[in-house]
């Protein structure tokens, strides 16, 4: 039997028609430095109103799957936004940090952040 874990999520802004997020949930299993080593993702399809609502449509499927999420488990932008199509909108780490504190997950640190993004 294959374990699998979830091991975090990315979120990305972007714009298909309407402006919004889409959450990639990353899982592997527990096989490391070994053959036949397997990883995935789940992904929303199209972009989702709101952040939340994206991180809950792969939690969702996560669970259907019966994959469970790693206890370490983290939030994090796609990229550290650096270098993606669509510009991260202004506040979202602040918006990624507030999710993650709602849901008990790691995610970036607003300690010496200015309140510019």
């Amino acid at each position: 039997m294959l374990n699998v874990t979830a091991i975090g999520i990315t979120v990305e802004y972007g714009y298909s028609g309407q402006y919004g997020w889409v959450a990639t949930l990353h899982w592997q299993d527990d096989k490391f430095c070994q053959e036949g080593a397997v990883e995935g993702k789940i992904c929303t399809r199209y972009f989702e109103k709101s952040l939340g609502s994206a991180i809950d449509c792969v939690i969702e499927v996560a669970e259907q799957f019966g994959i469970p999420l790693f206890s370490k488990f983290s939030l994090f932008y796609e990229n550290d936004g650096e270098g993606v199509e669509v510009a991260p909108p202004k506040g979202w780490r602040k918006a990624l940090c507030q999710e993650a504190q709602k849901r008990g997950w790691r995610t970036y640190s607003l300690q010496g952040e200015g309140t510019s993004e």
